[in-house]
């Protein structure tokens, strides 16, 4: 469906460790921000569902851009698939 900015079920602005789904053209794929500043020019069209929170992970993340990549209609993609390893947590938001 189209985006709608009234849904509820996008956004926030990102920010560096949010993980986000992107469904767009050739999605629906997710995608980690490693922006150094809110990712403002984004907008809040992507729906985030995950922040990575440790250094040690971030550092992780920094390693990622030293891998073979090519570029595809203005992203950026890895050669090979990157096999890692998910933790969720759940935290209870109060209202």
């Amino acid at each position: 469906p189209a985006w709608d900015a009234h849904c509820a079920c996008h956004g926030p602005v990102m920010n560096r460790g949010f993980v986000a789904w992107a469904a767009g053209k050739t999605g629906p794929d997710f995608f980690v921000n490693d922006y150094r500043r809110p990712a403002e020019w984004w907008g809040t069209q992507h729906t985030v569902w995950g922040i990575i929170t440790d250094d040690a992970s971030l550092t992780v993340l920094e390693k990622v851009w030293d891998l073979p990549a090519q570029k595809r209609g203005g992203m950026t993609y890895l050669q090979e698939n990157l096999k890692f390893s998910l933790h969720l947590e759940t935290i209870e938001v109060e209202r």
